[in-house]
């Protein structure tokens, strides 16, 4: 039986194997084949708070509450460890709560706003999106290239200008972003239920 205590996130790889990220007690993986699981090697101290799966480089990336970034390459088994910096200085480490992917850009949910990294171009996170310098709960990589971006409230961040722009919910939090069937934007809210916007 497997025991996995303090679950943050799950992904699946192109194989079908599930990935299980775990606050302080690793990275598990279960097979889809067989059901045998996994630790992933060197993982269990670390605190990671959220995944992302890359299918195509089959890699997965992974944040942490420490501002590092660790993207594990499946098929060769190697790490590489990304942080944050101001030019040549190391900067305040942020906690990463989401990664999400959008028009071939990376886009890192922190505790102070939203980075966005491009892993082949760059060795270190350092371009912040000016506008919202708040927790950042969840992130929706829209169709329309607008991130929508929840946390202290509902932004969105709009590729073609550059730009911050903040929906009209206020201060409410918000912990999850969907989109339905019919294109409405779902916003599961902390205390104020599920709001659709249409």
């Amino acid at each position: 039986d497997i025991n996995i205590r303090l679950i943050n996130a799950m992904v699946e790889d192109r194989k079908g194997d599930i990935w299980i990220i775990t606050d302080h007690y690793g990275v598990f993986r279960i097979e889809d084949k067989t059901g045998r699981y996994h630790l992933l090697a060197n993982t269990a101290n670390k605190k990671l708070k959220t995944a992302l799966y890359d299918k195509k480089n089959d890699e997965l990336w992974l944040g942490d509450y420490f501002g590092n970034l660790y993207s594990y390459n499946i098929g060769n088994r190697t790490w590489k460890t990304y942080s944050f910096r101001n030019g040549k200085d190391a900067v305040h480490a942020h906690s990463i709560y989401d990664i999400v992917v959008m028009n071939d850009r990376m886009y890192i949910g922190t505790d102070k706003g939203v980075y966005i990294f491009d892993p082949k171009e760059e060795t270190d996170i350092s371009r912040h999106i000016n506008g919202y310098e708040n927790m950042v709960f969840t992130m929706y990589p829209g169709r329309d290239g607008r991130l929508w971006i929840g946390g202290n409230g509902l932004w969105i961040y709009s590729e073609s200008d550059g730009m911050m722009h903040e929906e009209r919910l206020g201060t409410i939090q918000c912990a999850g972003i969907d989109m339905d069937d019919k294109e409405h934007i779902c916003v599961a809210t902390i205390g104020y239920g599920m709001i659709i916007l249409s």
